[in-house]
């Protein structure tokens, strides 16, 4: 088999993995991560994870970890006009 050209080589690399399949958990409104089964590393860097992939698809989530394990809540999308529940 010949070998790929540099550049096609190079744009391969360029492709982001996706490890964890955010958009499945995101759909749901409340969900469950448990360490080892769900992610490797620790507790705290993986729900700073789902923290910057909430802000990046506009979501407001609640993460809490307890014990290797997280539960995040989903309550949907930002608005705008935020006004914490005063009016």
């Amino acid at each position: 088999m010949p070998a790929l050209p540099r550049r096609a080589r190079k744009e391969e690399k360029l492709k982001p993995k996706v490890k964890h399949p955010w958009d499945r958990w995101f759909r749901k409104k409340h969900f469950k991560l448990i360490r080892y089964r769900d992610y490797d590393s620790l507790p705290s860097l993986m729900a700073q994870q789902v923290r910057n992939n909430a802000s990046k698809r506009k979501l407001k989530v609640t993460v809490d970890v307890e014990a290797g394990t997280i539960i995040v809540t989903n309550w949907g999308t930002k608005d705008a006009k935020s006004t914490n529940g005063r009016k």
